[in-house]
Order: C-alpha cells, then structure tokens, then sequence
C-alpha cells in the first residue's frame, strides 16, 4: 500500500486514487445497490447486470476481456479536424494530458484531459433503481467556441451469459435492439428467453438514454465499428460519416447515441447517460422522467455516498500504528463484505460468471459482517435456512432468477448454518431467530 506509482488513498481513507492508466491490472468498483450491478474498472471498462450476473447479463463481458480492459461503458468525443478520444482513457487509448481515476464508496469517477477538454465522468448506481447512471462534465479551457459530437457506447449481451458462451449464434438470433422515437431511448430485450431445449418468455427490457437530445443512433455493432475493427477505432468516428441503424435483429447489439455539444469559452456542461434493465414501459419512462433530470442525478448521487458512509464509516474502527491497516480495516474490508454479501463470488472481471449465490459462501459472509450490520445477517439466516430440502440435505445456492439451485451439496454445507447461527445470537443475543 505504500507504492505510490499507480496511486494512493485519499487522506480520509474514502477513496482511493488511481493517477495512471496503464496499471498493472484493470482495477475495479463495484456498483450497487441489491438488485443491480455495475462492476466498473478505472478506464470505464466491465460489465452490468440485473438480479444475477449469469442470467440477466445486460453487457458483453468474458474473463479473458481484463486483459484488453474492454468491453464496458464508453463516451467518444469528436471535434472537427480533431482525431475522435474517449473521456476514460479506454478504448481509443489516446494519451490524455491529465488522468486520474478516484474508486469511492459506491461511486467511481474519471477524470482527464484531452485536446483542452477537461472532462469528468461519474458512475454509480441509485439505492433503489434498476439502473446505472453515469454523470458527465465537459469543461472548454480555451477562449474559443467549439463544437463536440458526443457518443456514448455500450455492447449489450442481453440474457444468460452461460448459453451466450454456448451458442453464440443461436442466442443471437433473438437479439432485438431499437431505437424508440416516443421515449427518445435504446432498447433491447430477447424475443424468448432460450435455455436447454426449453423457450421462456424475456419478461424485461433494457435500456439506454441520455439528457441529451439524441440527434443520431445505432443499435448494430458491426455497422459502427466497421469490418474488422473493434471498439479502439469505429468505422462510423474515424472512417466515414455516422449513420443511423434503428434497428438490430438477430446480430450483436450495440447501444450508441450521438449528440451535438457546443461550448463557448471556459464552459462547462452536464449531461447524464442512464442505463438499465427491469419491468415494464411504465416504470422505465419514470426512471428516464427522472434521471434525465441533472439535479435529480446528483441528488442521487449524494444519498448514494450517504447510504454507503452509512453502511461503513465509524460503526466498528481500529487504531494502530500502522495507518495502511487501519484504512483497509475500517473501510475497505467492510465494503468488501457488503459486496460478498450482496453477490457472493461470482461476478467479478475473472471469475466465469456462473450467477447466484452459494449456501457455504453465504453462511460465511453472513457471519462475517454480523458485527456491523446485523440485520442483513438475520435475513441471509432465514434466506438459508429455506434451502434445507426435507430430506436434510440443501439447495447448494441459489439465484434471485432461477430460485434454489437443483444439484447435491456437498456435504459439509449443513455445518456452515449452525457457525453463522451461533454467532449471529452471540452478537445481537436475538433468539427469536430459532423459532
């Protein structure tokens, strides 16, 4: 922790600075709150997902992929005359006059300078909404007028990550992307959710909007990358003029909007790009009436940082002489159990991605976090102790999608409850938990 060369924690402890790109490995934030899931690296780089990181995979993401630190959430800017750079470093890669990216509680934010554009992009996922929201800053250092397209970028996988690996081509063939004129916004969703031999509706939809006004689209991603080109030079920014594609079936889709940003001398503007997935038109357009609402991002976003504050700063703190430890003591470890006890071991930028939650796992990361946040112990307790079949063996997981897991546990799964039980009681003295 004492290496400085890649960068450092803020004074309080709350962040942690990352003041070059080119790190050893991508380092990453999880975003969350306990239906969505955001899992961002410091150039913008990773992937999201809805209830379950295998089953409701909303972008491409395979583990081999933290090599390159691509796919993952974008925003190309092009000037006239001016070569096309993204405000993350990722993917065009251009070297910014200034970098710096800060992982916070619930937050990440990048910062950098490209070509006299100071620029600032901020992801973070709401408490109690099924999207990700990334709030942007574009500031003009010079003395002259300038005029920007602006182009946020996803690729979106849409649906079981484990098929998607599988049968690719055929998973494809239910692919459908769009852009709606009434809702001003991309959306995508599986004509059927495919699984085994078995068809099931694709009972939500994702989607894509800014509050910006789009003046462009595309929803198909070999029309904007071009042939044989990938996220580092699109076709359609460095090659030839950007087309509109309203529609995507049967292929790979792509989120991209393009909006026109003009500003004057030493300006600065905000915009917000929201990104999400969940059920129904109706609740969709409410998080899009409300989102597209700068004030209401930012005002999300501070009771993001106050939930989190909440969750961790000053419940449980230890003092050494060694500040290192106690930093990581009394705030990293306790984020990192709110995150295991979220998601449990499954999404992350090298793990398969296998989705939902283990008995074993759980049990231990209940444990772990009863001493700052009991009540979330008891209701992994309750949640276990569902799992146990009548035969007294248990589910070995389970998937807020699918349900229980099906196969055999293995056999010291049983033994886990009773530890977690034991010290559950013998933290709150709250018995009632046994009956």
């Amino acid at each position: 922790m004492s290496n400085k060369k890649y960068g450092h924690f803020s004074k309080d402890g709350s962040e942690y600075i990352i003041t070059r790109y080119d790190t050893p490995r991508p380092w990453i934030n999880y975003l969350t709150n306990e239906s969505y899931c955001a899992i961002t690296s410091h150039c913008g780089g990773g992937y999201s997902f809805y209830r379950d990181c295998r089953t409701n995979r909303i972008l491409r993401w395979h583990p081999e992929d933290w090599h390159f630190d691509r796919p993952g959430r974008y925003i190309y800017i092009k000037e006239e005359k001016q070569s096309p750079f993204s405000l993350t470093y990722q993917p065009i890669r251009q070297k910014p006059q200034f970098f710096q990216a800060r992982h916070g509680l619930g937050y990440t934010v990048v910062e950098s300078e490209n070509n006299k554009i100071n620029s600032e992009v901020t992801y973070f996922v709401p408490p109690n909404d099924d999207c990700e929201l990334w709030l942007v800053k574009l500031t003009n250092k010079t003395n002259k007028k300038r005029n920007f397209e602006v182009y946020p970028y996803v690729e979106f996988l849409i649906g079981d990550y484990h098929e998607e690996l599988r049968y690719r081509n055929i998973m494809n063939l239910y692919n459908r992307v769009w852009f709606d004129k009434t809702h001003k916004a991309i959306f995508a969703k599986k004509t059927a959710h495919w699984k085994g031999s078995g068809i099931q509706p694709f009972d939500t939809l994702l989607f894509m909007a800014s509050s910006l006004p789009a003046k462009g689209y595309n929803t198909r991603k070999d029309s904007f990358l071009g042939n044989r080109n990938t996220e580092q030079r699109p076709a359609m920014l460095f090659d030839e003029q950007f087309k509109n594609v309203e529609f995507c079936s049967g292929e790979d889709g792509i989120g991209c909007l393009k909006h026109n940003v003009t500003l004057g001398p030493k300006q600065t503007k905000e915009f917000v790009i929201i990104l999400g997935q969940t059920k129904g038109i109706t609740k969709i357009n409410k998080l899009l009436n409300k989102y597209r609402q700068v004030s209401k991002t930012k005002e999300a976003l501070e009771n993001t940082k106050k939930l989190w504050r909440q969750r961790i700063v000053g419940n449980i703190t230890i003092k050494t002489p060694d500040n290192d430890l106690d930093v990581l003591v009394n705030t990293w470890v306790k984020y990192q159990l709110y995150i295991c006890n979220l998601w449990s071991r499954s999404p992350s930028y090298y793990h398969e991605g296998s989705g939902g939650r283990g008995y074993r796992d759980s049990c231990q990361d209940s444990e772990s976090i009863a001493s700052i946040n009991s009540d979330l112990t008891r209701k992994r307790i309750l949640k276990i102790a569902s799992l146990i079949r009548k035969d007294g063996t248990s589910a070995p997981g389970w998937s807020d999608t699918t349900g229980p897991a099906e196969h055999r546990p293995n056999k010291d799964h049983q033994i886990w409850l009773t530890a977690t039980v034991s010290s559950y009681i013998k933290e709150t003295g709250d018995k009632d938990v046994l009956l």
